[in-house]
């Protein structure tokens, strides 16, 4: 063998001896850690799912607690009576008339919840319908509209609509048992229709109601807004959301009027155009108007006296100050 096939031949089995010392090394050392590598990586991936999980689980369970804050009592004889109640004492809040509201049926799924429906009809103004609607739409309630039918049959004016509505609310399990939807309590004085404070008994803020203002009560059928909340008397702003102020005796109740707190309301500006847009009354024919001074006439001004006279003008539309 020559000493250049030495070479080689030593070559070839320095990198056989190589290839065999690497796989050694490899399954005596590198691959155990690869292994725990893999472990501890499948591990973390394991801990990154349990913790959005968990999350997934909290807010699942703030969701259900949330839930709960706004239904109706558990038990569904007991949720009907004081939604049909609720939804009475709001509609003639805003002047309902020929109202009549009246039980629909029930109807349960999985012991997870129960439906209760409540029918409504009477007649009302686009106003008095659209500020209803508000009000139901943000109330703290988990209701809903499950169907809603108006007919107009005069289209001039403020003619009246004809509504029937039907209602539904859920019961719930593990609700706050309560005999009515929102906290309520006695006045502890008569409330006159120019007064704007109410002073509370000797106890301080009632249970259930807010700690500090604003926030909305009802008394009657006027709704109040507390502008600002102590311990021992209540800021009041009068006939709020279209209701008339008036009168109340030491014997009428007053109750909270909570809002849902993911409702995005639209603000009074807002209600106000929607009010002033009425879609049941046809719009007027558009007048040519034609905005002139009338004639003053011929004057005669004198030296050292006063020349006074009144101009007047005629064509403006009828809103034009």
């Amino acid at each position: 063998m020559t000493q250049r096939e030495q070479k080689l031949a030593f070559l070839a089995g320095a990198v056989l001896l190589a290839i065999v010392g690497w796989k050694g090394l490899d399954a005596w050392i590198l691959k155990p850690v690869r292994e725990q590598k893999n472990e501890i990586e499948r591990l973390a991936s394991d801990v990154d799912k349990l913790e959005y999980e968990e999350r997934e689980l909290l807010a699942a369970r703030a969701n259900l607690k949330y839930a709960q804050d706004l239904s109706l009592p558990d038990d569904p004889l007991l949720a009907q009576r004081i939604y049909q109640e609720w939804l009475t004492e709001l509609a003639n809040a805003f002047d309902f008339r020929n109202l009549e509201v009246k039980p629909g049926p029930r109807s349960s799924k999985n012991k997870i919840y129960t439906s209760v429906k409540v029918s409504l009809g009477a007649s009302a103004t686009h106003e008095q319908l659209s500020r209803f609607l508000y009000v139901f739409e943000n109330a703290a309630v988990l209701h809903r509209i499950s169907s809603l039918h108006l007919d107009c049959k005069e289209h001039r004016g403020n003619p009246l609509i004809e509504i029937a509505l039907d209602a539904e609310a859920l019961s719930m399990p593990g609700s706050l048992d309560r005999d009515s939807i929102f906290p309520r309590f006695k006045l502890p004085a008569p409330l006159t229709e120019n007064e704007t404070t109410l002073k509370l008994a000797e106890a301080g803020v009632p249970a259930g109601f807010p700690q500090t203002a604003p926030f909305l009560i009802k008394i009657g059928k006027e709704l109040i807004e507390v502008k600002a909340a102590g311990t021992a008397e209540w800021k009041l702003e009068r006939g709020v959301k279209g209701t008339a102020v008036s009168a109340h005796s030491s014997d009428d109740q007053l109750q909270l009027l909570r809002w849902r707190e993911d409702s995005s309301r639209i603000s009074e500006k807002e209600i106000a155009r929607i009010v002033a847009n009425n879609f049941f009354v046809k719009p007027a024919e558009p007048v040519d108007y034609n905005p002139q001074l009338d004639p003053i006439g011929n004057k005669v001004a004198t030296r050292g006296q006063t020349l006074s006279f009144r101009v007047t003008s005629s064509g403006f539309p009828p809103e034009t100050p």
